[in-house]
């Protein structure tokens, strides 16, 4: 800060505009925090997609750092539980936070899917089958997918996915 800018702060004075008196412990006018406010949003809304294309690659970086070196890549605090990603404090809090918001959309709990009336899945009604006819296609493209990568067991047995012909 310079000796004037200085002067006026010590003397209850605004730095900025040098004229208007200013509240003790506070360096600028009113006036001037409005125009000071006023600029900053004009900067941040101007700059948006440069600083929010900035945030995404920085986090993927410290993402790739935090998962390299062990620690959770949530909080970066604590080392990741075993077989995991995130530390056990930051994945209690992340499934408590999946079941506020599934309460919040009015989703059937899990355990109340396997009743033969809803998909295990998505929980939409499934006509007394496991799965609901959309559920249903997927996981049977999903296990022809994943097929092609098992080189025996079950492969080589030949088991059927589909749904039996009923009688």
């Amino acid at each position: 800060m310079t000796e004037l800018r200085e002067w006026y702060a010590a003397n209850g004075i605004c730095i900025a505009c040098g004229q208007a008196a200013v509240v003790k412990g506070i360096k600028r006018c009113q006036e001037c925090r409005l125009k000071n406010a006023d600029a900053q949003v004009e900067y941040y809304e101007a700059h948006r997609d440069e600083r929010k294309a900035k945030m995404q690659v920085n986090g993927r970086e410290r993402y790739r750092q935090r998962r390299e070196s062990g620690l959770c890549v949530t909080c970066g605090k604590r080392p990741a539980a075993e077989g995991k990603i995130r530390c056990g404090i930051c994945l209690a809090k992340n499934r408590a936070q999946q079941e506020r918001r599934r309460r919040a959309q009015d989703a059937v709990p899990r355990y109340m899917f396997g009743n033969g009336e809803l998909c295990w899945i998505c929980g939409k009604p499934s006509d007394g089958e496991k799965l609901c006819p959309v559920c249903y296609e997927k996981s049977v493209r999903s296990m022809a997918y994943a097929r092609t990568f098992v080189k025996s067991g079950w492969q080589s047995e030949n088991f059927i996915f589909g749904r039996k012909e009923r009688a």
